[in-house]
């Protein structure tokens, strides 16, 4: 415990985050763990990828982590598009609302990035935990899985695709396959 304790002032981003973590994990206390990671959201280093795991921790976390929900908002503002995954995924986790999380997922899933890109993985998890609460982003992600084609690497993204869609609206999906 003094090592973890130590760790959450350490230089880097990412030993904070795994600290704060370990801690919750251990004691299952929001204090000090969630302070740490809402500091790690605001991390202004290049490159890094502490605020984004940050965010996910926090998620992890789910409703103990409330207090970060106002930086977590602030967060879907800034132009860092694994960044804004992550936060609406952890404002779903904490609030169990679709609120700014469903349109963040939304818009960040209409862009042209690869479907089979770690982010968007992670996007489609969110979004079929999310189930029949992200029932708004169904004709998005039905439209993508229609434009996918049946075969090659394709054919994994158009697998996640349905279960996602089956998630949202198991009975929409059916009919979607059926065509």
């Amino acid at each position: 415990m003094p090592q973890l304790t130590a760790a959450l002032e350490d230089r880097d981003g990412h030993a904070r985050v795994a600290a704060a973590f370990a801690l919750w994990l251990i004691e299952k206390k929001a204090e000090p763990s969630v302070s740490v990671l809402i500091a790690a959201l605001k991390d202004k280093q290049h490159g890094s990828y502490a605020p984004d795991s940050a965010a996910e921790k926090l998620g992890e976390i789910g409703p103990a982590a409330q207090a970060a929900v106002p930086e977590l908002v602030e967060s879907l503002k800034i132009d860092n598009r694994g960044l804004r995954i992550a936060t609406a995924g952890a404002l779903w986790k904490i609030t169990q609302k679709a609120g700014p999380a469903i349109s963040v997922l939304i818009e960040e899933l209409r862009g042209d990035h690869s479907l089979a890109e770690s982010n968007t993985s992670y996007a489609f998890g969110i979004l079929q935990a999310m189930g029949p609460h992200a029932n708004k982003a169904f004709p998005m992600l039905a439209a993508k899985w229609r434009a996918e084609p049946e075969d090659g690497n394709s054919a994994w993204v158009r697998d996640e695709l349905l279960k996602v869609l089956r998630a949202i609206n198991p009975d929409a999906a059916k009919k979607l396959e059926a065509k």
